[in-house]
């Protein structure tokens, strides 16, 4: 029969050969770990909603990852503001001059992805300098012109995971008018700073 340890040292040889990390590699322990506590879900009996969040979760998460992990050293602003600010309105050419000469400084701009501000928060630097993290929403189903079909577009389900790709990437944050959606974003961002 089976103990725990015995289970714990097969899972920690399946991420020493699927893994393919460097040998005493910190992570090789974290992975372990994580295949654990997912396996420990199926255990415990979480219902089909629970499982189905932290997979898509994980999923988001570590996507997300492998596409900013290809521009480390590139210093990233998340530009935040109303999807349904107008192309001739003051604040659209405001975020779009900000993105411009951010790109010229070599920084790459990070927005939501969708209209409004979000796509003058493109539009500026252009798709080579911009990342799109756009969130499923019935009222916002498609990304901007600017970034659809480019590679830094990531689709998120879940507002929590967005907002982790945000803050985890970004070396500066600016906050153009807009609602409830920019307020939340900006306090989010104050919160972690103040805490």
């Amino acid at each position: 029969m089976s103990t725990n340890n015995d289970f714990a040292q097969r899972v920690r040889d399946m991420v020493d050969e699927v893994g393919q990390l460097p040998e005493n590699d910190p992570r090789q322990e974290m992975v372990a770990q994580m295949i654990d506590a997912c396996l420990k879900m199926a255990k415990e009996g979480h219902d089909t909603g629970q499982v189905k969040l932290v997979t898509h979760a994980i999923k988001e998460m570590r996507y997300g990852y492998q596409i900013f992990n290809r521009y480390k050293g590139t210093r990233k602003v998340s530009i935040y503001g109303s999807a349904r600010t107008p192309e001739d309105h003051p604040d659209y050419f405001a975020a779009a001059e900000f993105g411009k000469q951010m790109a010229e400084a070599d920084w790459m701009t990070i927005t939501g992805a969708g209209d409004g501000i979000m796509k003058a928060g493109h539009e500026g630097p252009k798709r080579e300098a911009s990342f799109g993290l756009a969130i499923r929403l019935p009222f916002e189903t498609t990304a901007n012109a600017i970034i659809e079909g480019d590679h830094k577009l990531i689709n998120f389900r879940y507002f929590f995971t967005r907002k982790l790709m945000f803050m985890t990437h970004s070396d500066a944050v600016v906050a153009c008018p807009g609602g409830f959606g920019t307020q939340d974003e900006l306090f989010e961002a104050l919160t972690l700073i103040q805490t």
